[in-house]
């Protein structure tokens, strides 16, 4: 299924509303606002009901805040005249040591917001006018069909905005239209966390769902309201007198003030009415009552008083949110066929000009913000306009009463502009207030794929959800993304209701049927997985790929990250990383970055158990190249944390502790913005691990106990809670502080395990491996060999390379304890072959003081002369013998250089840049330096070279 391109982002809903010529200056306002950018303040409240002028007042107050003579887009102007006076009266009460230049990122929100993938995406992009790298990482977890968690998203984005070296301000315009609560929860945690350097402005009609009390009572919150937006006295006679240009007499004035309380936009259509007339004293008289009622009468007043090819204009575009003239003159569909405007005569000489254009709107757009009539530019080029938000409710009113029976129409105009030119969203959304259900079938069945792969599911959600039921079971592809989208947000059996609709009409015979039929298999293999059934899972994974098209990326990923999960959870550690790698591969060609990090973390775990200790390095490796993309220093995604953890294991393995707590620190950063509990658990049991290994018992447990804590707070996976009970089981045998009464306890709960044909699931093999350590420590030897041999035959069948080295170290320390020597030496002799070539350390240092000694019986035995090596490695780790450096062919001053490049993790053409050689003389470099140390890969060339002392 081919993936459709993304809907664009709308840069005018970014852009700040310029300031308007000739406005007043509302100096007490300005200086509240200014006064409000304390570091304690965490929300500035604007909060007026429609017409008070919120937005004009911030968008003022911004002028200010920002270059005096550049626009919202950067580009320069000169200040007009009121401007200077403006400057100068702010100037004179105070201002002066406020910061001009404060960058400012502004989203003006709409319905369509409600989606929360969508509406944090417009917030990022808003944020990223000020700063262009900011919220990269927080960008990517919002790019994946699986709804995220709000906290992990918002962390990773403060903690961008916390490394702001510069404060701005970010405002927040229409916030009332926003009924989401995840969203609102998504702005309280925002407000709760505010970096320093932000601040924080919400213009509303009405109070938001956030705790303002709370922020009221700890002097957190600025607040202006409709008591202080009203204008008053000296502000009335200048909009008036002024701006308006009326010339009133100070009663009338006052009359008109105490008629409309100050409602600036009450001022505002009065003014428009009265433009012209001779007795201005009684218009004023003639209305009274409350804004409904003045309302009614002004717009009668100003839409009489306008030409009638205007007054047509208004009402038909007032349907659209945004508008420029090609989208107006299609709604009004008056093109003949040359595509001319209809010549129809007009009295009004300006509009009658207008006429004669061939896209006659464009220059009616600009007629009406010349004119003042409540029209707002979105863009410097004046291509992009809206009403002022009243006056469009206004004027649908009107067009409702007029001429309810061509909104239809207008709408499925609207639609069709909007598809043209590529505004997805848009289109979708005037199809369906058309009603033409059939066109809206059709617009939703083209992208909603792009959608699911955005993870916008509210709004793919919604669109479904307004199509009446019946045109919905006509679409069987429709009645299919119905399902993901249930499926994804854990609706599974609305979704099963859905697919046996699907099953019913599909014809599997056809290549189309067979793709359907591919998603259908795919869904429930999901819900499956998601209910623990691993077999069922697997089976109905495999089915699904049978049937999916090469060319589905998206959905092929998918499932084979479900099969991977399944395989593993049935034993087939082979086979589940056969379909990873494929998953990681597919990831990154579809472009799915976080679905090809995930499966590749996970295909590392899974190399370390097979053995593939090295191989399972470059897989980190390669995961965290991924997850920096083009910008190799940039930080990597949050889920590359698995990755960090990962490579902690390994360099533990090799008895590198520095670099082992060094990876398990970055883990641990990457995991606070990420909240994976695995991620988050691993950091401290890794670290209590390394304490153990320096003989730390007591930090040990503390670190251990830290561990337990998150795994507690987080629903973890079974894989997490067996790495735990392992650990609490080696603490618990800890020669020094240990616990052996208690290790005991445990090990009677698990005691069916030692029957001989108990199952013993991969998912609990550290488990079993720990019941079969205190059955040594008990002396159970013959319990513990009969549990071994098993867990070796297991693991050998598997492929399992890396338990089989272990279940093998713990057979030869259990036959030497039983003191049968030459049964210790065979064991020690075959998990040494099998472990040296991928350096294994600490599996046989964990082991302890019985396999110290049976490596220096080993050493001086016949079997260890072909491991002379191995063994004075392992020996030396112990710390019983002084470090012996072999024989190592000295290197040069510039190998040694770039031997620490490699161990910086640079590739060879960031070495060449910083050595200022060219790439090849770095390969050459390289070759020589694997030579003298006699390995094969970077990764054993930092293990040799710190072994012996190089780095």
């Amino acid at each position: 299924m081919p993936n459709p391109q993304p809907n664009a982002l709308l840069a005018s809903k970014l852009y700040i509303p310029p300031q308007r010529p000739n406005l007043v200056t509302r100096h007490n306002l300005l200086q509240k606002l200014d006064a409000a950018l304390r570091p304690e303040v965490r929300l500035i409240l604007v909060c007026a009901p429609a017409g008070f002028g919120k937005t004009t007042l911030l968008s003022h107050w911004v002028t200010q805040t920002q270059s005096p003579n550049v626009t919202a887009s950067g580009t320069k102007q000169s200040p007009s005249n009121l401007e200077i006076a403006s400057r100068k009266a702010l100037a004179m009460t105070g201002r002066g040591d406020f910061d001009n230049t404060r960058p400012v990122a502004w989203l003006s929100l709409d319905e369509g917001d409600n989606d929360l993938i969508r509406c944090l995406t417009y917030l990022i992009a808003a944020l990223q006018r000020v700063n262009p790298g900011l919220g990269e990482v927080a960008l990517s977890m919002l790019q994946t069909p699986q709804p995220p968690a709000i906290e992990p998203i918002l962390t990773a984005l403060i903690n961008d905005l916390s490394e702001s070296t510069n404060s701005f301000v970010l405002i927040l315009d229409d916030y009332h239209v926003i009924k989401s609560r995840p969203i609102h929860d998504a702005i309280i945690f925002l407000i709760d966390h505010l970096p320093t350097p932000m601040h924080l402005v919400i213009a509303t009609r009405a109070d938001p769902p956030i705790p303002l009390a709370r922020l009221r009572g700890r002097m957190q919150l600025v607040e202006l309201r409709a008591a202080d937006l009203r204008f008053a006295g000296d502000e009335v006679a200048t909009f008036l007198n002024q701006v308006m240009a009326l010339n009133l007499s100070g009663d009338d004035v006052a009359g008109l003030e105490a008629r409309t309380e100050g409602w600036i936009v009450g001022l505002q259509l009065a003014a428009l009415s009265m433009q012209g007339r001779d007795d201005p004293a009684g218009f004023i008289a003639a209305f009274s009552g409350s804004h409904h009622y003045v309302l009614d009468y002004l717009i009668e007043q100003v839409l009489h008083g306008l030409p009638e090819y205007v007054q047509t204009f208004l009402l038909h575009t007032s349907i659209l949110d945004r508008m420029c003239g090609s989208l107006c003159d299609a709604v009004l569909g008056q093109k003949d066929e040359g595509g001319r405007i209809k010549d129809e005569k007009d009295s009004h000489s300006e509009v009658s000009s207008l006429i004669l254009h061939a896209e006659r709107s464009s220059f009616i757009l600009e007629y009406l913000e010349r004119n003042n009539l409540f029209i707002v530019p979105l863009d410097d080029e004046r291509r992009w306009y809206r009403y002022h938000h009243l006056f469009a409710d206004l004027l649908r009113n009107q067009l409702g009463r007029r001429a309810a029976d061509q909104i239809p129409e207008l709408h499925r105009r609207a639609s069709l502009w909007h598809e043209r030119n590529g505004l997805t969203s848009e289109a979708v959304n005037h199809a369906l207030l058309a009603r033409d259900w059939e066109r809206a079938a059709d617009l939703i069945e083209q992208h909603a794929l792009a959608l699911l792969n955005r993870g916008e599911l509210t709004t793919l959600l919604g669109w479904l959800t307004a199509l009446p039921e019946m045109e919905m079971l006509t679409r069987t592809r429709l009645c299919l993304y119905h399902a993901w989208v249930l499926t994804l947000t854990g609706r599974f059996d609305a979704a099963e209701a859905r697919l046996q609709r699907v099953a019913k009409t599909l014809d599997s015979s056809t290549v189309q049927g067979r793709e359907m039929l591919g998603h259908i298999v795919a869904l429930r293999a999901n819900a499956a997985a998601h209910h623990g059934d691993a077999t069922r899972a697997t089976l109905l994974a495999r089915e699904a790929l049978q049937y999916l098209p090469d060319d589905d990326l998206q959905t092929r990923c998918v499932v084979d990250s479900i099969l991977g999960s399944a395989l593993l959870l049935t034993g087939d550690v082979k086979g589940a990383c056969q379909v990873l790698a494929e998953a990681g591969r597919i990831g990154q060609v579809s472009g799915n970055l976080l679905l090809s990090i995930g499966a590749l973390s996970t295909l590392g775990g899974q190399q370390i158990v097979l053995g593939q200790l090295h191989q399972a390095a470059e897989t980190y490796e390669d995961v965290l190249r991924l997850s920096a993309g083009r910008d190799k220093h940039s930080k990597p995604l949050p889920p590359a944390a698995r990755a960090y953890m990962g490579l902690s294991e390994l360099h533990y393995e090799w008895n590198d502790l520095e670099s082992a707590t060094r990876f398990a620190e970055e883990c641990f950063e990457l995991s606070r913005y990420w909240e994976y509990p695995d991620a988050l658990a691993r950091m401290p049991l890794a670290m209590a691990r390394m304490r153990l290994a320096r003989g730390d018992v007591v930090g040990a447990y503390e670190a251990f106990q830290q561990a337990e804590k998150i795994a507690k707070q987080h629903r973890t996976d079974p894989w997490a809670v067996d790495r735990l009970e392992q650990f609490r089981v080696r603490l618990w045998l800890a020669p020094e502080g240990g616990n052996l009464a208690a290790a005991t306890r445990w090990a009677e709960t698990r005691a069916s395990a030692l029957e001989a044909n108990a199952e013993l699931p991969y998912v609990r093999e550290r488990e079993h491996l720990a019941l079969a350590r205190v059955l040594i420590a008990e002396a159970r030897f013959d319990q513990a060999l009969g549990l071994l041999n098993r867990l070796n035959a297991s693991a050998n069948a598997g492929g399992r390379i890396g338990r089989v080295i272990e279940t093998l170290v713990l057979e030869a320390v259990t036959m030497q304890l039983k003191d049968a020597r030459d049964a210790a030496i065979s064991a020690l002799g075959q998990a040494m072959t099998l472990a040296e070539p991928a350096g294994y350390v600490r599996t046989f240092v964990d082991a302890g003081e019985p396999m110290r000694l049976l490596l220096e019986r080993m050493n001086a035995s016949r079997e260890g002369r072909g491991m002379k090596e191995y063994i004075r490695q392992l020996l030396v780790a112990f710390g019983r013998v002084k470090e012996i450096h072999p024989s190592v062919e000295p290197l040069s001053a510039r190998e040694l250089e770039v031997l620490r490049a490699i161990a910086d993790g640079m590739s060879n053409a960031e070495i060449a840049q910083r050595l200022v050689i060219e790439v090849s003389t770095v390969k050459r470099h390289i070759n020589h330096i694997f030579s003298k140390l006699g390995v094969t890969t970077r990764i054993q060339a930092i293990v040799k070279a710190r072994g012996i002392g190089l780095l």
